[in-house]
């Protein structure tokens, strides 16, 4: 019987045609690029708002001194005040600026064993004052302005 012998036919890519790009050096672009990278613009407040003169100490009262603060990015500051003579603290969150459009602030002091305080709203330049007795024990306190909120740990305990 004869051998047969089978050859596998033979299978070639076809080349593909090469694209050329004609660049003329004498045409120029029509337009300068933009730069890719943005600066964030600082954020100015409105010529309608005031700066507010509201101070802690006015808003708790004859007889407080600020024992700590805290800014809330700018837009307020958080104070915690203490009255040594009646062994209560008062918390008020203060707007650097009037908003007449009113803006949501809180004010929150919690004493550790015994009661809590808040005033959260909507207002124009402060929330607060918030005041519980305190004598020798720690505190927590803080507040918020829009978004930003801070808490603090338990503190000033003498």
């Amino acid at each position: 019987m004869p051998t047969v012998t089978t050859t596998a036919p033979s299978i070639r890519p076809t080349p593909r045609p090469t694209r050329t790009t004609v660049v003329n050096p004498d045409n120029k672009p029509s337009k300068t690029p933009k730069p890719t990278t943005t600066r964030k613009k600082e954020v100015k407040p409105s010529k309608s708002l005031k700066a507010n003169t509201a101070s802690a100490t006015s808003l708790c009262g004859a007889g407080y001194a600020i024992i700590n603060s805290h800014a809330l990015a700018g837009h307020a500051t958080v104070y915690l005040l203490y009255n040594a003579g009646a062994g209560m603290n008062c918390v008020v969150t203060i707007s650097r600026y009037v908003h007449p459009n009113k803006v949501n602030m809180s004010a929150i002091l919690q004493v550790k064993g015994g009661a809590s305080a808040n005033d959260p709203g909507t207002f124009t330049a402060y929330a607060g004052p918030v005041r519980l007795p305190a004598k020798k024990k720690c505190v927590i306190w803080g507040g918020a302005w829009n978004s930003y909120v801070w808490k603090s740990e338990w503190s000033h305990c003498t």
